[in-house]
């Protein structure tokens, strides 16, 4: 799974939730524009 986050205002939580999660098949990438 590929979540993309499109400049959110918590992107930080969001971050950290996926590092917690913890599993090879989630990724997190953010785009800052």
């Amino acid at each position: 799974m590929i979540i993309v986050d499109d400049c959110s205002s918590q992107y930080e939580q969001l971050q950290q939730f996926v590092a917690e999660l913890n599993d090879a098949r989630v990724q997190y990438t953010r785009n800052d524009f």
